[in-house]
């Protein structure tokens, strides 16, 4: 391994660490009144639900991503390794619902609600 390689990667996860507790500790419960729009399938697989204990997630495939508001009208992934990546959810001018999560270049419209 390269000299100074361990100490780079631990510094990047420190970092990153500490973004996501300050994330979280800004994040707060979503309602479905907020979101009910938004509920339901996807282009790519994507599916936005509530639970049983009323926590918002976004599942793709095997996978689920706890979603969490921030202040102004903003979401954000509060789980699993895309943690702390925005999340949005808007309509367009024909009346289409779209998530998007920008970080990683993905945008795919809703499809069918639950």
């Amino acid at each position: 391994m390269n000299e100074g390689a361990s100490t780079a990667a631990l510094a990047f996860i420190d970092a990153a660490d500490q973004k996501l507790r300050a994330t979280r500790s800004r994040a707060a419960a979503i309602s479905a009144e907020s979101v009910g729009l938004y509920l339901g399938y996807f282009e790519k697989g994507y599916r936005l639900e509530f639970d049983s204990d009323d926590a918002l997630w976004l599942r793709v495939g095997r996978r689920s991503f706890r979603i969490m508001a921030l202040p102004g009208d903003q979401f954000v992934i509060a789980s699993g390794s895309f943690a702390g990546n925005l999340v949005g959810l808007t309509t367009d001018a024909n009346g289409d619902a779209w998530l998007a999560i920008a970080s990683v270049g993905e945008k795919v419209r809703w499809l069918q609600g639950l």
